[in-house]
């Protein structure tokens, strides 16, 4: 199982990423892109990548302990933006940022060291807390201004759960099914 972790978007939030792709593809028509379809849209927090059903079970009890303790809070939607960079774009994104404090990055690194108390690797890489809404096929430069110019409206939502995913892959695109989902506090 490829399992993740993820905060799920509301449908405004939905609308936003979809107005953003509109406008990437009329300002970047031959831009060879997969479009996240609507369903996937979310803000990843953790990749385990392949995990077996016993160490499933414990990040399962380490997600509801760490999770059930932590309160709800809000995310706010930043700018368009692509990752590594505009020279060699792999990933076009909408930024997000917590409107107040660092909850989520607390609620994942106290995950993280439990899953190193449990011997089950966490995902190395740095987190940016993130909607991707494309992911380039073949390397393409992109123009700065244009990124520079878009504007997101900044819409804020609460964030008040977050889900479990088994991703599978195929050649048009990851299928996310949806395993558990853990309530933040109220």
């Amino acid at each position: 199982m490829r399992i993740f972790l993820a905060f799920p978007l509301p449908e405004e939030v939905k609308a936003v990423a979809r107005k953003a792709v509109s406008q990437l593809v009329k300002s970047f028509p031959k831009l060879p892109v997969l479009w996240i379809r609507d369903e996937n849209l979310h803000v990843s927090m953790e990749f385990l990548g392949d995990i077996n059903q016993a160490q499933l079970l414990v990040f399962n009890d380490i997600i509801h302990d760490e999770v059930s303790k932590t309160p709800a809070f809000e995310f706010q939607l930043g700018k368009l933006d692509c990752v590594p960079d505009f020279i060699k774009p792999q990933v076009l994104i909408l930024r997000v940022k917590e409107k107040d404090g660092n909850v989520s990055y607390e609620l994942r690194r106290r995950i993280q060291q439990r899953l190193i108390a449990n011997k089950i690797p966490p995902d190395e890489k740095s987190w940016i807390p993130h909607i991707t809404i494309g992911r380039i096929k073949k390397p393409s430069e992109l123009n700065v201004n244009f990124f520079e110019q878009y504007s997101v409206d900044g819409t804020a939502w609460k964030a008040e759960q977050l889900d479990l995913y088994n991703s599978t892959l195929t050649p048009e695109g990851a299928i996310y099914e949806m395993l558990k989902t853990f309530p933040l506090m109220k």
